[in-house]
């Protein structure tokens, strides 16, 4: 078990075209990793001021629970996940989707040169 584990978003425009990113390093099991990905997502889409989003993650767990929140399913973030579910509110549109561990190659490429002692 890491005692952290580092969110990143990459940000990219309709035509998928690459137009930022970001990453931050919690202090949580690895497991919970997912969902604070996803708040990485939403905080600097909100921080653009963009206002349709979709946030695709490889966590079909973390997504399934955001999607399905308030119900808790078998997840121990409930409380980071309604305030994902609070901050998405914001946006004109919202959408959380889940997509394979391949497809999120930029945002994993991101995280590779990082070093771990953030």
């Amino acid at each position: 078990m890491a005692d952290f584990a580092v969110g990143a978003a990459v940000l990219k425009d309709h035509e998928g075209r690459i137009v930022g990113d970001s990453f931050r390093k919690f202090h949580v099991e690895d497991s919970e990793g997912e969902i604070w990905a996803a708040q990485v997502g939403l905080d600097e889409a909100h921080h653009r001021g963009l206002k349709q989003i979709v946030v695709e993650g490889d966590s079909l767990l973390a997504i399934e629970a955001i999607n399905h929140f308030p119900e808790r399913r078998k997840w121990r973030s409930h409380g980071r996940i309604e305030d994902i579910v609070k901050l998405a509110s914001v946006f004109y549109f919202c959408s959380f989707t889940f997509v394979p561990h391949g497809v999120n190659e930029e945002a994993h490429h991101l995280l590779d040169g990082l070093p771990f002692n953030l």
